[in-house]
């Protein structure tokens, strides 16, 4: 149970530790990835030998293989101190499910190669009258006092809803709290009518937890919905000006992808994960 929800108040933990060369590539180009430093399975997580694993660094793993002019060099940050690192020029890769938004993209360089899907559904409780609900669009009100929507501070689900009520004239009413013990008994008593998430964190990641927390008596369920409420993916950041190394990374998982490859490591790293949780 502490491991799955440390997950949950990543945010809070701020120490540094690098991780060192994966192997020696002579007169290659030293590239500084920044990655997390808490348990984010099956994304980003340390093995009992103090070695990383998970999706995002698998993934690098491979890429660095294949890209004889760079040896990667990994360094474990609390998640916000990623991005500061890398606009700073003290990392060169920055790697932790980011997805694309348009503030982010002002001040760093996407790839343009997706490794992970991030559609996200609104999820409510298990037999609440908003699971009746069909879109987003039906949580929104005139007077923006409709069902509690809880987002996580700086994350893109904050952002969708603010740009939604910045869009529309019916209103959202949100809440942007971050996850902790006290939010979780928050969608546990009622004070949050929902929030925002992927279908697989919703089943391997919050049911356990609400279930655990109310001796199996709440559940939650994503919105009828006949579409997904937020298309996104997770791509790798770089510094802005650095498009050989993008283009480089880019092209390595379009190779990845095309033989074969990624299909083993998403199935090892995240299918077979959610289907054992």
């Amino acid at each position: 149970m502490k491991k799955v929800f440390r997950i949950l108040i990543a945010a809070a933990l701020t120490a540094v530790f690098s991780l060192g060369f994966a192997g020696c590539k002579k007169g290659a180009t030293v590239i500084i990835v920044g990655t997390g430093n808490s348990d984010y399975r099956p994304f980003i997580y340390q093995k009992e030998d103090g070695s990383l694993t998970g999706l995002d660094l698998e993934i690098l793993y491979e890429v660095d293989r294949r890209l004889e002019q760079y040896e990667f060099k990994y360094e474990k940050y609390a998640f916000e101190q990623i991005l500061t690192s890398l606009q700073a020029n003290k990392i060169d890769i920055g790697a932790h499910e980011y997805e694309y938004n348009t503030q982010r993209a002002e001040a760093y360089l996407y790839g343009t190669e997706s490794y992970n899907t991030y559609n996200s559904y609104v999820n409510v409780r298990v037999g609440s009258d908003y699971a009746a609900y069909t879109s987003i669009d039906d949580f929104a009100t005139p007077s923006g006092n409709g069902p509690v929507i809880l987002v996580s501070p700086g994350s893109n689900y904050e952002r969708f809803v603010s740009n939604y009520n910045a869009t529309h004239t019916n209103q959202l009413n949100y809440k942007s709290v971050q996850l902790n013990e006290a939010t979780l008994g928050g969608l546990l008593d009622g004070t949050f009518d929902a929030f925002l998430s992927t279908p697989a964190d919703l089943a391997a990641l919050y049911n356990p937890l609400f279930s655990q927390y109310s001796q199996g008596t709440i559940q939650y369920t994503k919105i009828n919905s006949p579409k997904h409420t937020i298309e996104s993916g997770a791509f790798y950041l770089f510094q802005k000006t650095n498009e050989a190394l993008r283009d480089a990374v880019d092209g390595a998982i379009k190779a990845i992808k095309a033989d074969g490859t990624y299909d083993r490591i998403y199935k090892e790293q995240v299918t077979d994960y959610y289907a054992n949780s």
